[in-house]
Parts: C-alpha cells; sequence; structure tokens
C-alpha cells in the first residue's frame, strides 16, 4: 500500500503530514490514548480497593457521609440557617481516623505498597523486555503481546469486591510490568519516525499529546461523573466506588484494546539490532548489556549518563505524585468522591501545561527549561500539604490541582525531548530500554519512603517530603553534575546516518536523505536547518495518571 499526500487523516487534521511519508507515525499517536486509558482506570479501582481494605481493617468509609452515633445524625450538628448538617474538624478527625490494619499494613498505605511492589517488578523485567527488543526481530510482536495481556487483565479485575480486592491489588502491580514493557516497545520507534526530527517530530508529538489528552479526558468524564450510590442510612445515600471501578475497567479494556490494535496495525516490524553472542541467554543478557550499556554512555556520552543519573531521582518523584495524592485527597482531605473531578482538573491542566512547554523550551532553551519546572515541582510538593491539610483547606486544592497539571503537561514533555535529541542514532531501541530503566530503577524508593513513615506515624502529610528529596538531588545532579546539553546535541547529530526510518511506499529503510551530515556537509539538512534541535514530546500513558505516564499515574513518563 503506497501512502500519498492528502490522506483522509491528515485531510481531517486528525494526523500530521508526516503521516503521508510514514504510516508509523498514525499508530505512535493512536497508541498514547489506547495505554493511557488503561493507565487510567487505575485511578478508580485504586480508590475502590483503598474503600475495601478500609472496610476490611473494621474501620470507617472514606467515602460514604459521616454517620454520627446510631443516628444518622444528632440534633446538636443541625444548622437551622443553612438547613444542614456541619461537624468540627476534631469530630471528623476522630471519626474518620484509622488505626486498625489489614493483611499487615495500614488501609492508607495500600496504593504506596502497591507501587513499591510494582516498580520492583519493573526494575527487574524491563531489562528482559529490552533484550528481547534489541536482539530479536519481534518488537512489534512483543508489544502486541504486551498489551494483549495488559487489556485481559484490566477484565479479569472487573471481579474486584470485598473478598477478593487483595488479590486484584496483586494483579495490578503485576500490570505494571506489562504495561511498561509494551511502552518500551512502541518508544522504541519514536526516533524512527522521521528522517528530519526537528521538522517533523515537534508535530508528531503534539498530535500524540492531543489525543492522549483528549480521550483521557473522554474516559474520566464517561466513568468519574456517572452517580453510583449503594444503600445507606444518609438520606443522599453514599457513592459505590466499587461499582464505578468495575465500570471503569469495562470501558478501558474497550477504549484502550481498540486503540492499541489499530496503533500496532500501522507499525512495521524491525530487524534485531545486534547479534545474540553465542553462549548468553536472552534472559540475562539484557542486565549485562544494560551495565555494559550504561559503561559505554558514561565514557563515550558523559551529558547523556549526568542527565540519565538525575533522571532516575526526579522520574521517581513524578511517577510517585499520585500514589502520595489520591489517598491524601480521600483521606486526609476526605474529598470522597469529589477526587475524579479533582483529577479531571487536572488532566485539563496537563494540556494547558504541554501547550506552554514549546513556547517555555523557546524562550529560555531546552535545558534552562527542564530545570526551571523541576524547581516548579519541588516546590509544590513542599507547600501543598503544609497549605491543604484539613477538610477546611479543599478549597485551596483546587488551585494546586491546576498548578500540578500545569507543571506535568510541563515535565514529561521536557525529559523525553532532551533524552531523544542527545542520544546517538540507530540505537533507540537499546537507548529507550536504558531509559525505561532508569525512569522506574528508583520508582520504589519515594513510595516505599511513603510507605513507611504512614505505617510508622500514621499521618499522610510526611509522605510529600520523599517527593521533594528526590526532585532536589535530580536537580541538583542536573545543574552541578556538569550537563551540557549542547554539546551532547552535536555529539548526537553525527550519528544521523545510522537511525531507521520508514519511506512512503512503508518499507523500512537506513540512513537516508537529512541523517547525518547534510549535502553541504556541516551537519545540517543542506538547507540550513539543524538536525535534532529541541522537539516536544508526548504524555505516555497515564498515568499518571499516568503516565502518565504516563503514572495520570496514569499517564506515564
Amino acid at each position: 500500500m503506497t501512502y500519498t499526500s492528502g490522506s483522509f487523516w491528515t485531510r481531517m487534521n486528525l494526523c500530521p503530514g508526516s503521516y503521508d511519508k510514514n504510516p508509523e507515525v498514525l499508530g505512535y499517536i493512536l497508541n498514547g490514548p489506547g495505554r493511557g486509558t488503561l493507565y487510567t482506570s487505575y485511578i478508580f479501582l485504586s480508590v475502590a480497593m483503598q474503600e475495601l481494605a478500609f472496610l476490611d481493617a473494621g474501620c470507617t468509609s472514606t467515602v460514604c457521609p459521616v454517620m454520627n452515633g446510631t443516628q444518622p445524625y444528632r440534633e446538636e450538628y443541625y444548622l437551622e440557617d443553612d438547613d444542614k448538617y456541619s461537624f468540627d474538624d476534631d469530630f471528623l478527625t476522630d471519626y474518620y481516623e484509622c488505626k486498625n490494619k489489614t493483611n499487615g499494613f495500614r488501609p492508607s498505605s495500600l496504593m504506596a505498597l502497591m507501587m513499591t511492589v510494582a516498580s520492583i517488578m519493573s526494575v527487574l523485567g524491563l531489562p528482559i523486555v529490552g533484550a528481547a527488543v534489541d536482539f530479536t526481530p519481534h518488537r512489534k510482536l512483543i508489544g502486541q503481546v504486551f498489551i494483549s495481556i495488559a487489556v485481559v487483565g484490566n477484565a479479569v479485575q472487573v471481579g474486584i469486591s470485598q473478598d477478593t480486592w487483595i488479590y486484584m491489588a496483586a494483579i495490578q502491580a503485576a500490570l505494571k510490568l506489562v504495561i511498561d514493557g509494551h511502552q518500551l516497545c512502541m518508544f522504541s520507534y519514536v526516533g524512527e519516525l522521521s528522517q528530519d526530527l526537528e521538522k517533523d517530530l515537534p508535530e508528531i508529538q503534539g498530535y500524540a499529546k492531543i489525543w492522549n489528552d483528549f480521550i483521557c479526558l473522554f474516559y474520566i468524564i464517561i466513568v468519574g461523573t456517572v452517580e453510583i450510590k449503594k444503600d445507606h442510612a444518609h438520606p443522599d445515600g453514599c457513592t459505590d466506588v466499587v461499582t464505578i471501578a468495575i465500570a471503569g475497567q469495562i470501558v478501558a479494556c474497550i477504549i484502550g484494546g481498540v486503540f492499541c490494535y489499530f496503533s500496532w496495525k500501522n507499525m512495521r516490524p524491525r530487524p534485531a539490532m545486534h547479534e545474540l553472542p553465542p553462549g548468553k541467554s536472552i534472559w540475562t543478557i539484557g542486565f549485562s548489556q544494560l551495565a555494559t550499556t550504561i559503561c559505554e554512555i558514561k565514557r563515550d556520552y558523559p551529558d547523556v549518563f549526568i542527565y540519565l543519573c538525575g533522571l532516575v531521582f526526579w522520574s521517581s518523584a513524578t511517577e510517585a505524585l499520585f500514589t502520595v495524592v489520591i489517598p491524601y485527597l480521600t483521606i486526609q482531605l476526605r474529598m470522597g468522591a469529589m477526587f475524579t473531578y479533582f483529577l479531571l482538573e487536572v488532566l485539563f491542566s496537563f494540556m494547558i501545561g504541554a501547550g506552554l512547554y514549546p513556547i517555555l523550551a523557546k524562550r529560555v532553551g531546552l535545558s534552562a527549561a527542564l530545570k526551571i519546572i523541576l524547581v516548579l515541582f519541588a516546590t509544590l510538593d513542599a507547600v501543598f500539604p503544609l497549605v491543604c491539610n484539613s477538610p477546611d483547606d479543599a478549597g485551596l486544592a483546587w488551585i494546586f490541582g491546576a498548578l500540578f497539571g500545569i507543571v506535568m503537561g510541563l515535565i514529561f514533555p521536557a525529559q523525553r525531548t532532551m533524552f531523544y535529541n542527545i542520544i546517538p542514532a540507530g540505537r533507540e531501541a537499546e537507548m529507550t530500554g536504558v531509559y525505561m530503566f532508569c525512569l522506574y530503577v528508583f520508582g520504589f524508593l519515594p513510595t516505599y519512603i511513603f510507605y513507611q513513615v504512614n505505617e510508622a506515624t500514621n499521618n499522610l502529610q510526611y509522605g510529600f517530603s520523599a517527593l521533594v528529596i528526590m526532585y532536589i538531588i535530580g536537580l541538583s545532579i542536573l545543574v552541578f553534575g556538569g550537563f551540557d546539553y549542547e554539546r551532547a546535541k552535536k555529539k548526537m547529530e553525527s550519528t544521523l546516518g545510522n537511525r531507521y526510518y520508514v519511506g512512503a511506499d512503508g518499507e523500512v529503510n537506513k540512513g537516508g536523505a537529512g541523517a547525518g551530515a547534510g549535502a553541504d556537509g556541516d551537519g545540517d539538512n543542506g538547507a540550513g536547518v539543524e538536525l535534532g534541535a529541541p522537539a516536544g514530546a508526548p504524555l505516555g500513558s497515564g498515568a499518571a495518571i499516568v503516565p502518565t505516564n504516563e503514572p495520570v499515574v496514569v499517564l506515564g513518563a
């Protein structure tokens, strides 16, 4: 099949013009909302599991209205002028405080414990996935298998109940490795989407960001704004977070499955980047190769090494944010089901932040922009728990929600843009494995600190200190470690002839026009356009939220 200019997707402005040159552009763009929806479903599932954990421990529900004594309410709490009941902070603190444990941990520590286990599994599993991508021609197949497992795993979690929540928590922890492995496979295509990254990549990433955020926002609106109540003595009933989570998993499987199916349908297989050395195993070479690659990066690409050293710290804090914030909103600030609207605000602000990033990078430069973003994030993490520490401060929390969203929308494209503009061309799959490893290698640390602090103090406020520390360490490495973006970019440009690309006919080629030194031999494309310059990057998964993250948690990194 030949892809010509003026295809349906480009005519409808649903895809950038580079899609007409490379069909993989559409596959890459569709993958974000697919995995992002699966990531985002974790938000509703985690709140349901947290609620069931509180009830299992014999504690008060975190989402149902206050029930004072044997009667729904006592008359002394009724405000006749306002025609409502009001409870002071001391009463609410005593009412909601949970000193009990279930399965050996506090219910409020559930999300941190899950993320700690999940992060350790990812760190141990991703080198194996990276080796499979690097040493076999099955990059596409591995990505398809992983996303299929993720969809099935999400479907299984429809069975969440009071009797099964602990098993669903274990499944959710395992699914992080599966989705991260799928993301690694897709990210290994990023450097190969165009022969001219400076010209095409910002537009590709912009479309990917819009698609991802719009679909995730659409998903949260569908699931999070539907009011499902269960029987309760309070006349208004009680939000049934378990049923909402079940509905969320069903919708996520449908949306995520469809988008990821068409995403991988557009991707092309790649040859193995390296041959497996005699006597080596695909199960172990990833770890030795990772160590070798990191040592090589340190020796030959010192700026990339310094950057990755900082990344392991600040990315762990970004990934852990929602693991800390969601229980803080539902337990400390007692926002109940309103946390969904908080997340909607964050995701909407996410899009604003992503839109501001190109402007910020253009004004101050790529390196300075990333440092500014890290300072903003550390400041927010420090101030938020100090200013918002009781239900009376819930109004201020909405302001911080917008700020968190904007900064998260800034940091994901900033850190990914920097990385893909300084790594050697032709080694995208290998370097993506290192990047993913660095994203998660310390991912367990802030959540583990939060878990231990909360178990010892039963105070969620102190958990934010771990995030602040991680941002400060990462920023310090970037500022004082000797990182030079311009030097790293020039070194990358000398390797552009090694990069694979897909032509308009859908065939995979290596090198070609626009790769390596330009026609005039000066390292540009022969027309004075410098290659490898700053380009935006999409929101991954999730999150985040995730991931984030990517994650929201969601949307991934």
